[in-house]
């Protein structure tokens, strides 16, 4: 039970903090700040804040913006949670994103080019229009066919709550 109050608890704050970022700070040194994530203790008496900015050179201003808000951040917190302890907040840089990119870079310089060289990206892609989809098979797709996004669900499916319990019991058969 601590374990989903925490992440209820972290969801809210995150919220919070994201929109007394948008309405109430005007740091200077605040860029354009993402709250991505946030990582609550049990008790509720600490939160880690993890956030990107927009641009690499904005990191460390952005950092001591909201170190300076912390305070206001705090506050704010608080009330909404109204709980015994307000979250003493940390914030660290979200280097998620930058190590992602940075697989990605690895992965695209061990793999071997296409053959005839690496496609252009200005190139037309070649479409075969039997692969087309009329707009009258997207709307009204087969039960239990997948067309585009869409997904017909078949009656005897049972609801996503429902599934979720089979998964966590471990009783889900096909």
């Amino acid at each position: 039970m601590g374990n989903q109050r925490s992440r209820r608890g972290a969801h809210v704050i995150q919220e919070v903090i994201g929109e007394v970022l948008a309405r109430d700070v005007s740091d200077p040194r605040l860029g354009f700040v993402t709250i991505t994530d946030v990582e609550a203790s049990p008790d509720m008496a600490a939160a880690t804040v993890f956030f990107t900015t927009l641009r690499p050179e904005q990191r460390e201003p952005s950092l001591r913006a909201l170190e300076s808000a912390r305070g206001l951040l705090q506050g704010r917190v608080g009330r909404e949670l109204r709980t015994r302890n307000t979250p003493h907040l940390k914030f660290l840089y979200d280097e998620t994103g930058e190590k992602a990119r940075r697989v990605t870079q690895l992965i695209d310089q061990l793999a071997p080019p296409p053959e005839g060289g690496a496609p252009d990206p200005s190139a037309p892609v070649d479409a075969d229009p039997a692969d087309e989809l009329a707009p009258r098979d997207l709307a009204r797709p087969e039960r239990g066919e997948v067309r585009g996004a869409q997904l017909a669900v078949d009656e005897r499916s049972p609801p996503p709550a429902e599934l979720l319990d089979q998964v966590d019991e471990g009783d889900l058969r096909a």
